[in-house]
């Protein structure tokens, strides 16, 4: 067995040499018995000092701090993390205070949370990091000084959301993505991001130019900005976490496990921005990070089926602005492949085939294929049966599977799948009741399917139902913009709908006022100018058609028909 070898001298120097060389012998070989001899060396050395040993102490005090550190995160016994939070303390009061001592300190209050999930330790680690960060230090270890103040309470933020303990500040609102099944009701922010943000920020700004850890710096306050983008709906905040990991993967070598975590939030991330602000430009290099996080991803790693399926969500998300049928067909053949990967009656799983359905409704849409259709029925039950009753995702579930079966029976006339889709719709938003963007969104799918079912059968009742659903969902709108312009449009359609069967003029008068209404909320150049404008204009010819006769009301359908092909 290894002893570190001479006796002790009187002074104690050879005992410390001594304790050294164990610890050093461990770090070395991983001996353990090497680890609890230098421990015991040096606690006998703290313990026999006088008080005005100075500087000895400090080193003695560090070396067994530290030696306690690698201990606890071998064994995991509490007693070393309280013996290393007792020994911290006790080197915080010391004259001169060390930024080390303090960040070890700080540390040990983390690992202690962890361990019991007291809130009082997280906070003890707050305060450590929060007071090492302030002490004259090297512009090096101010980094890390602040850089582990800003994950701990990143951790803190993160925490308090996920338990429902967020304190006052502005209210979050992320944006729905479309693979998931139900907006979550939103959080109100913690003042704790901001803290840890310009933590974050300090940190970079001191840490040499060209040190080695740079990237890690940059993706961490890429991660915080990201969350400023999840609770607060922040777009810029989004741009901002896109350019950082992006300098950040710039920088790393061509392989590795940080190379391939960049890779992955930054595919996240473009995907996320796709929805505020596509482009050609933007879909071009979307689809090449996708590409190249699953070409560096072997065959067999576990990390592979969720870049499968980030590349085929990404395929779909071009599509949807383009013509690209292929990408559709590859979205679907990767998507496939992807929920193979996942065990049935995992969340996992039943976000994959979610995601799948997306791609498959999407690619039935564009060419017609019942048979794509029908597997796209069938994932969606497949998906439904994944979730969990009573849940969120179990409502988004139910209404993507009635707004499949109604592209079903738009195509095939099918009244058996408009029926289960009407149902479903209901059903979907009975359990979103208490979740408002997504009450918002079923609402919304509601009056879609109750239009088709008037459409199909004539049944007015159903068309009456219709409008007050598409009322009820305008007053949820926004007062103005995109949202606000799709949902005036939509009542308008179920008013137009209706006249059809009733031949009421004020349903039309009514609806021409709300098509001008939401052309009014949309710039020119906005794809969705084009179809409000086309059914202003197709309003406007019906209605000199069946009531006015007037020369004007025509030069003016015409009118904005025009501007609908322009726009």
């Amino acid at each position: 067995m290894f002893n570190g070898g001479r006796a002790r001298a009187a002074d104690g120097r050879d005992e410390e040499e001594r304790a050294d060389r164990l610890l050093s012998h461990h770090l070395t070989t991983g001996d353990e018995p090497a680890l609890d001899q230098a421990i015991a060396l040096y606690r006998q050395l703290l313990d026999s000092a006088a008080p005005d040993t100075g500087r000895n102490v400090a080193r003695t005090a560090a070396n067994l701090m530290a030696a306690l550190q690698i201990r606890y995160q071998l064994r995991g016994s509490p007693d070393d993390l309280d013996a290393l939070v007792e020994l911290g303390r006790e080197r915080a009061q010391c004259e001169p205070v060390r930024p080390q001592d303090v960040r070890l300190l700080g540390l040990a209050y983390q690992q202690r949370f962890a361990l019991y999930e007291r809130s009082d330790d997280l906070d003890r680690a707050v305060d450590a990091f929060d007071r090492a960060s302030r002490l004259p230090q090297e512009a090096e270890t101010a980094a890390q000084s602040f850089g582990t103040l800003a994950q701990t309470l990143r951790t803190r933020q993160r925490i308090a959301v996920d338990r429902g303990t967020a304190r006052e500040g502005t209210r979050a609102t992320r944006p729905a993505s479309p693979d998931d099944s139900a907006a979550p009701t939103a959080p109100d922010l913690l003042p704790d991001l901001l803290r840890a943000t310009e933590a974050q920020r300090h940190a970079l700004r001191v840490l040499p130019d060209g040190a080695e850890d740079r990237p890690a710096y940059l993706s961490n306050l890429a991660s915080m900005r990201h969350d400023a983008y999840v609770y607060e709906g922040d777009v810029g905040a989004l741009r901002e976490a896109l350019d950082l990991w992006s300098t950040a993967l710039a920088a790393v070598p061509r392989r590795g496990a940080t190379r391939a975590l960049l890779l992955r939030n930054l595919s996240q991330a473009h995907r996320e921005w796709h929805e505020h602000a596509s482009d050609d430009a933007h879909r071009v290099e979307m689809l090449r990070v996708h590409r190249t996080a699953l070409a560096e991803c072997p065959p067999g790693h576990p990390d592979r089926a969720e870049l499968l399926a980030g590349l085929g969500v990404a395929l779909r998300l071009a599509a949807e602005d383009t013509d690209e049928v292929a990408w559709l067909e590859e979205s679907a053949t990767l998507l496939r492949e992807a929920a193979r990967f996942f065990r049935p009656g995992t969340p996992q799983r039943a976000r994959r085939l979610n995601s799948l359905g997306n791609t498959l409704h999407r690619l039935a849409q564009r060419t017609g294929d019942t048979a794509v259709l029908d597997e796209a029925v069938a994932t969606r039950r497949a998906a439904l049966a994944e979730e969990r009753p009573g849940t969120d995702s179990h409502a988004g579930a139910l209404a993507n599977l009635a707004v499949t079966l109604r592209e079903r029976a738009i195509q095939t006339d099918d009244v058996t799948s408009l029926r289960e889709a009407s149902r479903l719709a209901r059903e979907a938003l009975h359990a979103t009741r208490n979740s408002p963007p997504g009450h918002a969104v079923r609402l919304a799918n509601l009056g879609v399917v109750l239009q088709s079912w008037h459409g199909v059968t004539g049944d007015t009742t159903a068309a009456d139902e219709a409008i007050d659903v598409a009322r009820r969902t305008l007053a949820l709108a926004p007062a103005a913009g995109q949202p606000r312009a799709d949902r005036l449009n939509h009542l308008a359609n179920a008013l137009r709908a209706r006249f059809t069967s009733t031949a009421e003029v004020t349903d039309l008068d009514e609806a021409i006022g709300l098509l001008e209404a939401a052309a009014r909320q949309v710039p020119y150049g906005d794809p969705s100018l084009a179809v409000i404008l086309s059914n202003l204009g197709s309003a406007r010819l019906t209605r000199h058609h069946h009531a006015t006769g007037e020369p004007g009301e025509l030069e003016q359908a015409v009118s904005e028909l025009g501007r609908a092909v322009w726009a």
